[in-house]
């Protein structure tokens, strides 16, 4: 047995590429199933008026946001992330803490709502974490079923997956490049 050829290598890698797809695709396909059922079981114990598109947020933000960069080999590599967005302008929150007013605020109090205010207008730089952004689901209310909890989770899970096989399509292209350059040096060799 010699050593395998780069156009060996090549297409085994391809090969695992494509199975790594197709596999992406089947717990895509499980997850917007899963999404999609325990949503309507959400449906059916809130009652349907309870959960759809007329309890949407007028003004919606994403919470997540894909990135395409350049990974090894000049391959595209789509980055789904949990980017840290700003809703504190359009929240309509009050800065600081609320009192009641049943007379004048001591110094005490003051110092205390300066600090609340001052740690609010902090920002951190990079990727913020998912407690960072309004939650979507408490568009229907506060103490909503396990079921819509779980539905969301499915869904999201799902844009990961997708972001992930959109990164293996990618990744088949390139070898589908180089098999096809491969190729026609094989060729011109013969020749």
């Amino acid at each position: 047995m010699g050593k395998p050829r780069h156009s060996e290598t090549t297409y085994l890698n391809y090969m695992r590429t494509v199975q790594e797809v197709h596999e992406k695709k089947q717990q895509l396909q499980k997850c917007l199933a899963d999404g999609f059922f325990t949503l309507s079981k959400a449906r059916y114990i809130m009652g349907v008026d309870r959960v759809s598109k007329l309890h949407y947020s007028p003004v919606m933000q994403s919470t997540v946001k894909a990135r395409v960069k350049k990974g090894d080999d000049d391959n595209i590599v789509f980055d789904v992330c949990k980017d840290r967005v700003d809703y504190s302008s359009k929240s309509g929150k009050p800065d600081g803490i609320r009192k009641r007013k049943d007379g004048s605020p001591s110094e005490s109090d003051k110092d205390e709502i300066s600090v609340e205010k001052s740690i609010a207008d902090l920002s951190v730089s990079g990727d913020g974490d998912m407690n960072d952004f309004p939650d979507p689901i408490n568009w229907f209310g506060v103490l909503v079923p396990r079921t819509l909890r779980d539905s969301q989770a499915n869904f999201q899970k799902a844009t990961v997956i997708t972001g992930e096989i959109c990164t293996l399509n990618e990744r088949l292209k390139y070898y589908e490049k180089l098999l096809a350059r491969i190729k026609d040096s094989d060729r011109e060799s013969e020749s």
